[in-house]
């Protein structure tokens, strides 16, 4: 209690001081690991917290929280097999612990073992659909895998709830761009592209879905804003390419695919497309390089 107290003064040095000799004297006590822990992941002293967290959990391994937060520290190193060992061993002893659920489905999701971040970020969302950031985590994770109908149904209640949630509208906008449902994702990219004015996915997405409902000149503007935000962007180039085709501009198409080809050598799509246009003549069929539904991954 005296070194809470001091934590709470800002005197963290003597409160440190003090959970350490806590923990030399009780090292069972599984609340002083966390409280220290805090204090050093409060102030990214990550070693410092992780050498804290394998002492605790070595002594107290049945509490979920110590193993939780240990998986938090890895999680933060991008060590994403450590982080999802924790975070199994958490929910061993606390089936139903909400942030062990999350956590380890965000793990998993960024290993891109994404079926099994599903079956983890399912089970939390029919106990907790509400919890914070899962519906983006889980309706991202669905659009992964192709399945846009299922992040769909995640993330409509959730604009539903929070109806400038960018991010949210973000995914709920290229879901329906899956879904070719072109105009209702029309109004959720421009609400998120106003939310979120420097976001280079957004603008490409938005951009995206004008080049579909044939707006040519309004998506030429967010398509090059999306290359001047993230001049690496491959599918702002590859959008714009398109773009450039649909309009007549066969020059300006095979400049940017160019300036695609430089940024992702290894596109065999693009490489594809490429070659056949040079060694044929003629421009291929466009469906090859139009692309983009919104995932990041998606090649």
């Amino acid at each position: 209690w005296r070194a809470a107290d001091l934590s709470r003064r800002g005197k963290w040095l003597h409160a440190v001081q003090c959970y350490e000799q806590a923990i030399a004297e009780h090292p069972g006590n599984a609340d002083a690991y966390l409280h220290l822990a805090d204090i050093y992941v409060e102030r990214e002293h990550w070693r410092a917290a992780r050498d804290l967290l394998a002492a605790g959990v070595t002594h107290c391994p049945a509490d979920a929280r110590l193993n939780v937060l240990l998986g938090n520290v890895y999680l933060n190193d991008d060590d994403h097999d450590r982080a999802i060992t924790c975070y199994r061993t958490a929910l061993k002893h606390d089936p139903g612990n909400p942030k062990a659920l999350h956590n380890i489905g965000l793990a998993l999701a960024r290993s891109e073992r994404n079926a099994e971040a599903i079956s983890y970020l399912t089970k939390l969302w029919y106990a907790r659909p509400e919890y914070p950031g899962l519906a983006e985590l889980l309706g991202g994770t669905y659009m992964s895998v192709g399945r846009p109908d299922r992040a769909l149904a995640v993330l409509q209640p959730a604009e539903l709830r929070e109806p400038d949630n960018a991010l949210v509208l973000h995914l709920t906008g290229l879901a329906l761009c899956g879904l070719e449902r072109w105009k209702e994702a029309l109004g959720r990219l421009r609400r998120a592209a106003a939310l979120r004015e420097e976001d280079a996915e957004t603008l490409r997405a938005l951009g995206w879905t004008l080049v579909k409902l044939h707006c040519y000149d309004e998506a030429e503007l967010w398509l090059r804003r999306a290359v001047e935000v993230q001049p690496d962007l491959l599918y702002a180039h590859m959008n714009l390419a398109v773009l450039f085709l649909l309009a007549g501009d066969v020059d300006a198409c095979w400049e940017t695919l160019q300036t695609a080809r430089q940024l992702d050598p290894e596109n065999e799509r693009l490489a594809s497309f490429l070659k056949h246009w040079d060694e044929g003549g003629e421009i291929p069929e466009i469906a090859v390089i139009e692309g983009s539904y919104g995932s990041r991954r998606e090649d």
